[in-house]
C-alpha cells in the first residue's frame, strides 16, 4: 500500500474526531508495521488485545478483513489508542489506500465497529475494511494460520 498525501476536506475545514480507538490486525500491528508507516505506528498506545466479528483474507501481500457476509468468525486483533493529532489518521487512511473523498475507489474504508476486548470489555473502534471485491486467489481463514504473526483468535 502507498502512502500518499491527500486530506479529506473534513480534515482542511479542521471537522476531525480529536481521539479514539484502532482496531488492527495485520500490517498496522506493533511490530508487524512496515518502515513507511512505522513511525506512525509507534504515536499509537496499547489498549488491549481483542476480537472483531469478520471475515480474515489473505491477499498476499497484506489482509483483509470484511465485516458483512455470510460467514463470520472471531478475528483477533490489538486495540490501540488514536493520539489527538489528525495527521495520524491521514497518514494512515492514506497508507490504507483509504480516500474519505472518495469512499468508492478506495481500497479500504475506515468504519466504526464494536471490538470485545479480552478483559471482556466492548470498545468502538475505527478499523479498516476491505472495500473492494475479493480476487479469486483471495484465501479465507487467515485467522488460523501464521502468515501475518496472527494467531488464532479464542
Amino acid at each position: 500500500m502507498l502512502v500518499a498525501s491527500r486530506r479529506s476536506s473534513a480534515q482542511e475545514k479542521g471537522d476531525f474526531p480529536v481521539s479514539g480507538f484502532l482496531f488492527v490486525y495485520g500490517t498496522l500491528r506493533p511490530g508487524h508495521a512496515p518502515s513507511e508507516i512505522a513511525d506512525i505506528v509507534r504515536t499509537l498506545e496499547p489498549v488491549g488485545k481483542g476480537t472483531i466479528a469478520g471475515r480474515l483474507y489473505d491477499l498476499g501481500e497484506f489482509p483483509a478483513v470484511v465485516l458483512d457476509g455470510p460467514e463470520t468468525e472471531n478475528v483477533a486483533g490489538e486495540v490501540l489508542l488514536l493520539p489527538r493529532d489528525p495527521d495520524v489518521l491521514t497518514r494512515l487512511d492514506a497508507y490504507e489506500e483509504y480516500w474519505p473523498e472518495d469512499p468508492a475507489s478506495s481500497l479500504f474504508k475506515r468504519v466504526m465497529a464494536t471490538v470485545a476486548l479480552n478483559s471482556g470489555s466492548l470498545e468502538r473502534c475505527w478499523v479498516y475494511v476491505y472495500n473492494q471485491a475479493l480476487p479469486d486467489v483471495a484465501h479465507s481463514g487467515l485467522a488460523s494460520s501464521s502468515h501475518f504473526g496472527i494467531s488464532k483468535a479464542p
